[in-house]
């Protein structure tokens, strides 16, 4: 049995050197890592990605509510991201690009700016596409079709179109009234339908005479013969009803529309001479044989067997005389000008380029000779920047008249309706100053002169107030501000 002997321990001296030895692994692809992730891990991975992401967007976007008209339309954005969460968006800050859109409305388009406030709201009202009107205006045809001022047509119309909105709506037709409503178009490419009625201006009259026959004129103009139905417009009109060798039979009637009315039998009495009498200008009285028989036009039956005296008389004008002599179942008429009776009248008006005014027409400037009849004229005499002036005028035949006009001016007129006098609340009465210029100062030779008191010339350009007293000392003590 061997003895094992211990060895004494490693001294390394000094001066020996440690090499080193060549080392290999014992198996380097067992230590090699590999990171193989399962399905699941993988989708808690993005789900975890995504909800990191999703997070970063809620904080940072902007909650966005497009308030429109009308509610309910579409609502699309673009050039961001843009999350729909119920009624609101979120869309982060910056420039979009929004359309809004709605069935019968005008697309908006727009870039919009989302600002940095947390909640906004923009106000997108749509604009209605135009709407159609059809319209007709009853048993009338041919109506005049006027919409906001502008003609459009004739009644029946059909796919009018009209903005949306309240427009004014006329139709206008001789002999009926004229009518004027508010419409309000829906637009939204709908079509409305209106029905209008329009009203008769007129009304049915009938006549009748005895006998018959006889020609029925309504102001002047013949509308036929008796028995007759005629449509006569509302207002007052002047019949005539007129058979040959018979005497003319007159009225006025107050014709009211679409109230019809029947005129009692006018029976024509035999004429033995009819004359129509009329004179220029008309409204002549008319006297015949010294007897006032009315006014001009006149359609008189006088007896054919003598002769008579005419006499026609106008306030302003010359008496006509004329003689005249009927015969049996015959119609003449007799027109007479009248003539003027004139007189000059000598205008001087201040300032020289007023105008004057007589009976409302004007005559040229009134400083003039004028022509006028010897009938009561109303004349005027105008001029910018003046009081106008008016007047009732008669002028007198063979006598030398004048008128003489001074206008005031509209600044002369404000300062005389001013009150010369007034008292104030302390009980001081202040008199008006006017305008006008005075010499201030003291001559030489005055005594007690002063040296500064040199005569000078003052202009007081605008009127003012002054005390007839002087101010006391109880007066001025007793003034509180």
């Amino acid at each position: 049995m061997s003895e094992h002997k211990p060895q004494p321990p490693f001294e390394a001296a000094d001066h020996d050197t440690i090499v080193p030895a060549d080392f290999t692994p014992l198996d380097a692809e067992r230590r090699r890592f590999t990171l193989r992730l399962s399905p699941v891990r993988s989708a808690l991975v993005l789900a975890l990605a995504l909800f990191v992401a999703a997070g970063w967007f809620v904080l940072t976007a902007r909650s966005v509510f497009f308030d429109t008209t009308p509610p309910g339309a579409q609502v699309a954005v673009e050039g961001g991201l843009a999350l729909q969460l119920g009624p609101r968006y979120l869309i982060r800050e910056g420039m979009i690009d929004v359309q809004v859109s709605a069935a019968g409305y005008h697309t908006f388009q727009s870039p919009l700016e989302v600002g940095s406030i947390q909640a906004q709201t923009f106000a997108i009202a749509l604009e209605p596409l135009p709407g159609f009107l059809d319209l007709d205006s009853g048993a009338v045809v041919g109506a005049e079709v006027i919409v906001d001022g502008e003609v459009v047509g004739t009644t029946p119309l059909q796919q009018l179109e009209l903005a949306a909105g309240e427009h004014v709506l006329a139709l206008r037709k001789e002999r009926y009234e004229p009518l004027d409503t508010q419409i309000e178009i829906t637009g939204r490419s709908t079509t409305q339908s209106l029905s209008l009625e329009l009203l008769p201006a007129w009304a049915l009259v009938e006549f009748s005479s005895s006998p018959a026959g006889a020609t029925v004129s309504v102001d002047g103009e013949d509308v036929g013969s008796t028995p007759l139905t005629t449509e006569i417009l509302a207002g007052e009109r002047e019949i005539l009803i007129k058979l040959p060798a018979h005497k003319a039979w007159t009225t006025r009637l107050d014709i009211v529309a679409r109230e019809d009315r029947v005129v009692p039998e006018v029976s024509l009495d035999p004429a033995d001479g009819l004359v129509l009498l009329q004179s220029v200008p008309s409204g002549a009285s008319v006297t015949v044989n010294d007897s006032y028989r009315g006014q001009t036009p006149l359609e008189l039956a006088l007896p054919p067997t003598s002769s008579h005296e005419l006499r026609f008389f106008l306030n302003g004008y010359e008496e006509a005389r004329r003689e005249l002599r009927t015969r049996a179942d015959d119609e003449s008429s007799l027109t007479v000008e009248l003539q003027p009776i004139v007189s000059l009248v000598q205008v001087s008006a201040s300032p020289a380029d007023a105008e004057i005014y007589v009976n409302g027409e004007l005559r040229g400037n009134a400083n003039q000779v004028l022509e006028l009849l010897a009938a009561s004229q109303r004349i005027e005499v105008r001029r910018e920047g003046y009081v106008p002036f008016s007047t009732t005028f008669i002028s007198r035949p063979g006598f030398e008249q004048q008128l003489q006009v001074e206008l005031k001016s509209l600044r002369q007129q404000r300062i005389e309706s001013i009150r010369p006098e007034i008292s104030t609340a302390a009980g001081q009465t202040l008199k008006l100053v006017y305008p006008g210029s005075f010499t201030m100062g003291a001559s030489r030779r005055e005594a007690g002169r002063q040296a500064n008191e040199v005569l000078r010339n003052v202009q007081l350009t605008k009127p003012f107030y002054m005390s007839l007293h002087e101010v006391s000392n109880a007066q001025y003590a007793a003034f509180d501000p």
